[in-house]
């Protein structure tokens, strides 16, 4: 199973997506395109409609051919929104913003502009394009959307503690909320960078 580090956001560019009724009317589009060219399959791992449903493209096992130069450890996400779209559909954006977060935990992948990109983000001839478009000043706002989707509500006792980041299968609360509600106190020791438990003592 090849590693993947991190995820790279592309738009269909010149023309409309708008036409593709659904995700899997476009991966057959595009896999046909690309199969033109002497590709073996569609270029993108993930291809995602106007109206926010979710097509798989090549198998995430298998390097992509979405980013020169940056297939080897990159997952390609394709959105329908092209030069003519001046709207980009909220239904998109929600469906991006989830697959992504579903994508990054499955990997390990941290949600930040280093490791969710956009096309153009690609170093050297790579990035020589102006992919993914209108959703290139959008990614702050998709990576936190993303992150927001990754939050787990943690509750003890029916008391609600906080939200915990899942991250690889693991989930992860801030030590305070968690260790006080136990009857643990928390200190932090900035010089060492310890995090320092103690527990309450019975009067």
């Amino acid at each position: 199973m090849r590693q993947i580090k991190r995820i790279i956001i592309h738009y269909l560019g010149p023309g409309s997506g708008a036409h593709f009724r659904t995700a899997e009317e476009a991966v057959a589009a595009v896999r046909g395109w690309h199969q033109a060219q002497g590709w073996r399959d569609i270029g993108y791992h993930w291809v995602i409609s106007q109206s926010g449903d979710v097509a798989p493209g090549r198998p995430e096992a298998e390097v992509g051919a979405h980013a020169y130069g940056d297939n080897a450890e990159t997952l390609g996400i394709l959105c329908c929104v092209g030069v003519e779209d001046r709207h980009v559909p909220p239904d998109m954006l929600d469906a991006l913003a989830d697959l992504i977060a579903e994508r990054a935990e499955e990997h390990g992948i941290p949600l930040d502009r280093a490791h969710v990109i956009g096309h153009r983000d690609v170093p050297g001839e790579g990035g020589a394009t102006a992919c993914p478009g209108q959703l290139y000043p959008m990614l702050p706002q998709i990576i936190e959307r993303a992150r927001m989707a990754s939050l787990a509500t943690v509750e003890l006792d029916g008391e609600h503690l906080g939200e915990a980041l899942l991250v690889d299968g693991r989930s992860y609360l801030p030590v305070r909320a968690l260790a006080e509600a136990l009857g643990v106190s928390v200190a932090w020791d900035p010089t060492t960078k310890t995090v320092r438990l103690s527990r309450f003592k019975q009067r």
